[in-house]
């Protein structure tokens, strides 16, 4: 095999050249551009092209090699190429004059058969350029393997600021998948992919957000309902201007009444306690002029299925417009949340809302409640003032805020 070096401008001119010297038998090995030689040369770069011909006049290495192939494979050119590392690819048209031969072979490191470069006769020409062509491959292999592991290592770090930023591993696993070769380095731009495609599996599950003359707030003990109510209640009252009434089913809490009666005073909205499905549908119709009823419940511990029943037994009795919210606090660890979007299920909540977002740096828990019950969150909570410290969110927010500091 005849292996040598040519140097040109560029590849068609480089072409050119292999073709008059070597023939269209001529096989392109590699190509990288370099340096001129001298002071001058430095500001100057010409294409280095690397080509191989397996000539007619076998010298013994050629002959030897050729002899052994025959022996497994009928194919002795193809498969000799296909050991060296080169798979043929597939045919192209001929009549595009800009296909240039290195098309006609894909190298592939991984399958080169470095052995075949050490059975030459010390004593033939052909060594040095053999030895040369060895070193090329070895180089070239060292080359994909750290690429490999560059790539992995960086695969690795990702998912791990990810877990630590409490998102679970089916959403890990989606999100890598993104990430185009060579910009694993490129932090803020890795975070805005992320942020664009998951902004774009949340767009649907906002398509027809339509608020509710009734807002049931439902959830586990602990999670600010109450707090997040009378938020809500003052922001419709006081800043738009809205006719809001306040109904609260919790009796269970002791001073849940009180707090709630507070809030209403200061507010400036009526407060009723309901005790029955019976007394809510005379409430409801009670208020019914007005722009919103927000009703307020007691907060349920997991393990006790009667009280959720009861619980839907009262909702079961609103027929206006309703959204049930399913609040739960974002300092929660994702199993607990999971669980408690499965236990509220019966009472058929369609919106979400998470609360105490301040008091936790990793929001990635969120995404795994979303992926369980495909809805929409609406608001979060980030502070205990009333009526402030609650934001309105959409799709693409809510990826920023699920994803903020992720980096």
């Amino acid at each position: 095999m005849k292996v040598k070096k040519y140097f040109a401008n560029d590849m068609q001119k480089a072409i050119s050249e292999i073709r008059r010297d070597m023939g269209s038998e001529a096989i392109i090995i590699s190509q990288r551009r370099v340096r001129g030689k001298g002071v001058f040369g430095f500001f100057v770069q010409r294409l280095e092209v690397t080509a191989a011909l397996e000539e007619e006049n076998k010298t013994s290495f050629s002959y030897e090699l050729e002899q052994e192939l025959q022996q497994d494979w009928p194919e002795s050119k193809q498969e000799f190429l296909n050991r060296l590392g080169f798979e043929k690819n597939e045919p192209v048209d001929a009549k595009e004059e800009s296909i240039v031969p290195e098309s006609e072979y894909n190298y592939n490191p991984a399958f080169a058969d470095l052995s075949l470069y050490e059975k030459a006769d010390p004593s033939l020409p052909i060594q040095e350029e053999l030895k040369e062509m060895r070193s090329l491959i070895e180089q070239m292999v060292s080359a994909h393997e750290n690429g490999k592991s560059v790539h992995n290592e960086h695969y690795e770090l990702w998912r791990h600021r990810l877990q630590a930023h409490g998102i679970g591993e089916t959403s890990i696993d989606m999100l890598l998948q993104i990430i185009p070769e060579g910009s694993w380095e490129e932090d803020k731009k890795i975070v805005s992919l992320f942020i664009d495609h998951l902004a774009d599996l949340l767009r649907p599950l906002y398509k027809e957000v339509r608020p509710g003359q009734v807002l049931s707030f439902i959830g586990p003990t602990g999670v600010g309902k109450t707090t997040t109510l009378a938020k809500l209640a003052a922001q419709l009252a006081l800043n738009q201007r809205k006719k809001v009434a306040i109904l609260t089913i919790d009796t269970y809490r002791i001073g849940a009444v009180e707090q709630l009666q507070t809030y209403a005073e200061i507010i400036g909205v009526p407060l009723q306690v309901v005790l029955s499905p019976g007394e809510l549908k005379d409430a409801l119709l009670k208020n019914e002029d007005r722009d919103y009823i927000l009703i307020d419940s007691a907060g349920q511990p997991f393990s006790k299925d009667d009280q959720v029943q009861e619980l839907r037994a009262f909702l079961r009795e609103v027929n206006k417009p309703h959204d049930v919210f399913l609040v739960l606090s974002s300092n929660t660890k994702s199993a607990d949340l999971l669980q408690a979007a499965e236990y509220f299920m019966p009472c058929g909540y369609n919106k979400l809302i998470f609360t105490k977002s301040d008091e936790t740096i990793s929001q990635g828990s969120i995404l795994d409640v979303i992926n369980k019950v495909k809805l929409p969150v609406i608001y979060i909570t980030n502070g205990q003032n009333v009526p402030d410290d609650i934001i309105q969110i959409e799709y693409h927010s809510l990826a920023s805020f699920i994803l903020n500091g992720v980096d």
